[in-house]
């Protein structure tokens, strides 16, 4: 490696050195090439760039020195010669997710269908070649200890592009003093370093902090103020581990203070409405919401009234008017079911005897068929005299002849008792008359009573609802002047609670101060270098410039 040019002709004797046993810086880019393909041949090379370590200028000469710079005007200029691009570029291949915003993206991807940027990147004095794609589709990929036109010769195997990243970081996140952020919490990553030590040109009118455009849309991760302070002063060196914990031990108090704070605000606010709501129910002045005597207050007003409506409440469930209408309704019931039980006993007695007057008007029908047809002149030849005759006047023959069945069942019916089934059945009917008149007046005075019931029972549901809203309204006074006690003790207690945060902080504050105290050696000798480079610029250029050095806490020259 060639000698690193120093930017001062001559140095003062108290101007800070170098770190001699680390000739090299941790990470440097040596050489960063667009193309149209990955094919060899110059007819695919659109720009090749060399760059070396430390300050590098980009400058194009204008066409007309004294000529107004107009863009989009045909050559090259100051202004509009593709500067902003190379940086982006430059950030593209060391990590960055997006080279440009959507609309040079898309005219780079239509311009440059298929095309490349390449990138030679020392990694701890190890060369990395680095590719990344425009268009979509196609994987970024990293080949180590290899160049450009090594590449584009050999078309070795690739290797993944997380790859080169876990070396980045080994080389510069994992040299940093501070591994966490102190604010956030957040691990550092080099996503964190690479857009401050690449900052965009529209923030430089910007405060200190402000590292990425948003127009630029790089997508890089946004960090608190803080941190990012926390940040720069651990790569420069003046930020220990120490120092790291007590800041990150005081943004834990503030914040911690903060929401105290926002909590007594919400507390105090809750008790005063409390207690404003709770003397308006009340239409007095009652003690304030920190002194105890606020709720015994409440109490005491409170306990003859919630007496009263528990007794009223007691009577209402046990009122005698609706036992007394409860038992008529009772009473209705049982007979309507009484009169209704006796007339399905009548009709079941009055289908029996149905059944039997049409048994008895069967048999006195046979009786008349049997007497036609004994009077009927027997044939020539047979006994004219009736079987039952015979049997009564002794005749033998009589008993060697069958059974005249039909003769049997007519002397069995001799006794007609159809004139007693008929009497009974007529002394049902009247009596179903009279209880089907029982059952209308029953059920009318069943549904009086239910009637009965259900108004009283709604009148004193209603009475019952009010007094229960009643002894709740009582109730949520006692819990309201509780409530707001509560919360203005609460408020008060951290209340104090703030006041040991604020002494906490201030010892915090006092302790870093301590800690950066140690590191003023450090910080003397960066306002120091810093101000000797601004002496050496004796010229404004108009360029866009990245030095990207790694110092692991010492000034790189």
């Amino acid at each position: 490696m060639s000698q690193q040019k120093s930017l001062f002709s001559q140095s003062p004797d108290e101007m800070p050195t170098s770190d001699l046993n680390r000739p090299d810086p941790a990470l440097w880019v040596r050489e960063v090439g667009i193309f149209r393909s990955l094919d060899g041949g110059t007819e695919n090379e659109v720009r090749r760039i060399k760059l070396r370590r430390g300050l590098n200028i980009l400058w194009a000469r204008p066409e007309a020195e004294h000529g107004q710079v107009r863009l989009y005007e045909a050559g090259l200029s100051g202004h509009a010669s593709g500067k902003t691009t190379f940086c982006r570029m430059l950030r593209h291949i060391l990590g960055e997710k997006h080279f440009a915003n959507e609309l040079v993206t898309r005219g780079v991807r239509e311009r440059f269908d298929g095309g490349w940027v390449l990138g030679e990147v020392f990694i701890d004095d190890h060369l990395w070649l680095v590719g990344r794609p425009f268009t979509l589709g196609a994987h970024p990929f990293c080949v180590a200890g290899l160049s450009i036109d090594g590449y584009l010769t050999d078309k070795p195997e690739h290797q993944p592009y997380q790859t080169y990243l876990d070396e980045v970081t080994k080389a510069t996140v994992n040299r940093v003093a501070v591994k966490r952020l102190p604010r956030s919490g957040e691990e550092v990553q080099w996503s964190h370093l690479l857009q401050w030590l690449t900052r965009d040109q529209e923030c430089r009118f910007i405060q200190i902090t402000d590292w990425r455009s948003k127009l630029s849309k790089s997508d890089s991760p946004d960090i608190p103020s803080d941190d990012q302070h926390s940040l720069m002063r651990s790569v420069v060196g003046v930020l220990s581990e120490e120092e790291r914990d007590e800041i990150e031990k005081n943004a834990k108090l503030n914040r911690q203070k903060e929401a105290a704070s926002a909590e007594v605000l919400i507390l105090q606010r809750q008790a005063q409405t409390d207690h404003q709501r709770l003397e308006e129910a009340v239409g007095s002045s009652l003690p304030t919401p920190d002194s105890p005597l606020l709720v015994e207050r409440v109490r005491s007003e409170i306990t003859d009234s919630l007496n009263q409506k528990d007794s009223e409440i007691r009577d209402i469930d046990n009122d005698s008017e609706l036992v007394r209408l409860r038992d008529e309704q009772q009473n209705a019931v049982r007979k309507t079911a009484e009169v209704q039980t006796e007339l399905r006993l009548l009709e079941a007695r009055r289908t029996v005897l149905d059944t039997k007057l049409k048994l008895h008007q069967r048999e006195k029908t046979q009786k008349s068929a049997f007497d036609f047809a004994a009077g009927i002149p027997p044939g020539e030849g047979f006994c004219r005299v009736p079987i039952e005759k015979a049997r009564a006047e002794g005749c033998t023959l009589a008993y060697d002849q069958p059974r005249d069945l039909v003769s049997e069942a007519a002397l069995r019916a001799i006794a007609d008792g159809s004139a007693d089934v008929q009497e009974e059945i007529d002394a049902l009917s009247q009596r179903e008359s009279v209880l089907i008149e029982l059952l209308e007046q029953n059920r009318q005075r069943e549904h009086v009573a239910n009637r009965a019931v259900t108004e009283h029972g709604t009148h004193l549901g209603e009475t019952r609802a009010e007094l229960y809203r009643q002894k709740a309204a009582l109730e949520d006074r006692l819990r309201l002047a509780q409530r707001a006690h509560v919360a203005w003790q609460k408020a008060d207690q951290l209340s104090r609670r703030i006041e040991s945060l604020e002494k906490d902080v201030e010892v915090s504050r006092n302790t870093q101060a301590t800690y950066r105290a140690q590191t003023r050696k450090a910080v003397s000798d960066l306002s120091l270098f810093y101000q000797e480079i601004v002496r050496a610029r004796s010229r404004q250029f108009r360029v866009g410039c990245y030095s990207i050095e790694w110092s692991r806490g010492r000034v790189q020259d």
